[in-house]
């Protein structure tokens, strides 16, 4: 099993946060990926929210998020299927300190294919979200 976990620092509010984490068109800013929108939040949900579905293109591969939940308090999402990886459930908690700032715990478990042994993908996933997380928060510094 795959764990990856980071934690960032945000000049901004939880809602700032979350806003631009469920502006699915635009995550390009923050990760190495391609992402276009394939279904729209559930009706009464918060945009970009509960039962979006966004598709990733990367490294000559795509596949598609949905959003599970989404709120003040952060996001969780899943990889629709099996492929790149197996069992994939990433969880994003947002935390306000009392200065105003937003603390991003960011958290993904998975199941790595045969091929790619399970140090190597949780190196690169930890790499490639912190260097995402870093950018969110260059935004707002």
């Amino acid at each position: 099993m795959v764990k990856v976990s980071v934690q960032q620092q945000v000049q901004a509010s939880r809602q700032q946060v979350l806003a631009e984490l469920l502006d699915h068109v635009n995550l390009s800013r923050f990760f190495d990926a391609k992402f276009s929108l394939v279904r729209a939040q559930q009706n009464g949900a918060v945009v970009g929210g509960i039962g979006s579905q966004r598709q990733i293109k990367m490294l000559g591969t795509r596949f598609v998020e949905e959003i599970l939940a989404a709120d003040e308090n952060g996001v969780s999402y899943k990889i629709v299927g099996d492929w790149p990886v197996k069992n994939h459930r990433g969880d994003i908690v947002l935390s306000e300190t009392k200065h105003g700032t937003t603390v991003v715990d960011y958290q993904i478990v998975c199941q790595a294919p045969w091929f790619i042994p399970s140090a190597l993908l949780q190196y690169l996933l930890t790499k490639d979200v912190a260097k995402a997380m870093q950018r969110l928060a260059a935004l707002y510094n």
